[in-house]
């Protein structure tokens, strides 16, 4: 996976570069739990705990379950560099990701039907000349301001249209994704910001998603 770090400022020019190396780069290795719902991902650059659905039937954990059993894989990770004479890791990037199927639950039948689902889109206007689009993507970034007046990191929101697996039925692959560097130093510097980057994702998805869809999900707004 290449490394991905969130810069402000004035775009960059872009550049060429090329890279030499004499062997091989080393892989990244995935560790699975037994039912495989669970992972860690590692390379020379990233430490990735990930809950994945398989078979469609699994349930949903919450945030703090997942964040305290990869609290323990990094002191696991830590005391294994220490051990083996590497030093501690340095955290130079921290991300949170959320991946939601919004299925259509009687609100919306068809993947052009932004309005139904997303409260940021208006629908369109009855005699103009294009229809309602067969589907689409969304694309959105938000700053994520920090205490200090320097942004904190970003929130990445994406939105493509899928079909289930099962039934072919379509859904809608709602992503966000709070990325940003740590608030402090170390790890807890790190798990603070997974702290504002969730805050960030559960908030903004709200915001993103409209009053009908809150019912079908039994949320409560306020």
């Amino acid at each position: 996976m290449p490394p991905v770090l969130e810069k402000f400022g004035p775009p960059s020019p872009a550049q060429v570069e090329v890279t030499v190396e004499e062997k091989p780069s080393a892989p990244r290795l995935w560790f699975l739990n037994q039912v495989k719902t669970e992972l860690i991902q590692v390379q020379a650059d990233r430490f990735i705990h990930n809950w994945r659905k398989l078979e469609g039937i699994e349930l949903y954990p919450r945030f703090e379950p997942i964040r305290d059993k990869f609290r323990d894989e990094v002191f696991i990770l830590e005391q294994f560099l220490k051990d083996e004479g590497m030093g501690a890791p340095i955290v130079n990037q921290c991300e949170v990701t959320y991946v939601n199927h919004i299925e259509p639950s009687g609100v919306w039948e068809r993947h052009g039907q932004f309005d139904k689902v997303y409260a940021r889109w208006s629908p369109g206007v009855a005699d103009q000349l294009l229809p309602e689009p067969e589907d689409g993507s969304l694309r959105l970034r938000f700053v994520i301001p920090g205490d200090v007046g320097k942004p904190a990191g970003r929130l990445h929101v994406i939105s493509q249209p899928a079909w289930k697996k099962s039934d072919n039925t379509p859904i809608l692959v709602l992503s966000l994704t709070a990325r940003g560097e740590p608030l402090g130093e170390g790890v807890e510097g790190a798990f603070r910001f997974f702290e504002l980057g969730r805050k960030w994702i559960v908030k903004g998805f709200a915001e993103l998603t409209t009053a009908e869809m809150h019912k079908v999900w039994g949320r409560i707004d306020g």
